[in-house]
């Protein structure tokens, strides 16, 4: 528990001191929101002036078509809300991970200590690895989707709802400590130490942050924090075991 407040800690500290870190972190944000909204914008339309056309000609244009409509207008409304609170995470998430491999970088970089990037060089470096990291996160994400699906599937079964919660809580922590991962080349026997090594703080941490991320609207921005978070956690454990080089 103790890592866990001091990584938190942290977190809050270079978020506030960064700024590279707190522009990126929220770029992607603001990109997922610019794109839901024209894509949303246009879907309510698409939908709504057939809508409206079948209301008024099964109906009437009367009181009743009226309500009629209304309901169709706030049906149409919830279900796509929960479509975007749904969809809009993974989303985010497939466009902010070459900025949350920078972010990790960074996080890595001022924790010890060891100069940091520009902002100009930070871009170039990014634009350089975004189709390796944009493959990687593909596939980290239809990993994530299975699991997450037999995960749900268990939930139905009472005896193990804590496992499905259990499992649930290390997938999210698995999403944002592979940043770290894919930066130090550990292949799957090293992530599995990894994970083994710190399996109390990260599932905790990983429970923290699936109820948190569970809240529309608060999840958005406690994304990038998470990212930073998870760096955080992950870069100080190395350096306790290795305090020349945080390997």
């Amino acid at each position: 528990m103790k890592l866990i407040k001091e990584s938190f800690r942290e977190t809050l500290q270079i978020l506030r001191k960064d700024k590279i870190v707190l522009l990126f972190s929220f770029v992607p944000l603001f990109i997922g929101l610019f794109l839901y909204g024209l894509v949303g914008g246009w879907l309510f339309n698409l939908i709504m002036g057939p809508g409206k056309q079948w209301v008024m000609d099964k109906i009437s244009e009367g009181t009743m078509g009226s309500i009629a409509y209304y309901f169709l207008v706030t049906l149409v409304t919830v279900v796509l809300l929960v479509a975007v609170n749904y969809t809009f995470v993974l989303v985010v998430c497939l466009i902010s991970c070459p900025f949350n491999d920078l972010i990790s970088s960074r996080v890595y970089k001022h924790i010890t200590k060891m100069p940091k990037e520009t902002f100009s060089s930070s871009m170039s470096s990014m634009l350089n690895k975004m189709v390796a990291t944009l493959l990687n996160e593909s596939k980290k994400l239809i990993l994530i989707i299975i699991l997450s699906i037999g995960g749900f599937l268990l939930s139905f079964i009472p005896p193990l709802i804590p496992l499905s919660f259990i499992i649930s809580a290390i997938l999210l922590s698995v999403a944002f400590i592979d940043y770290n991962w894919s930066r130090d080349n550990l292949g799957l026997l090293g992530c599995f130490n990894n994970y083994k090594t710190l399996c109390l703080n990260y599932t905790l941490s990983g429970i923290i942050f699936l109820f948190v991320l569970s809240i529309p609207v608060v999840n958005l921005f406690c994304y990038p924090l998470a990212v930073i978070y998870y760096s955080v956690l992950y870069t100080k454990n190395s350096l306790r075991h290795n305090p020349k080089t945080g390997e």
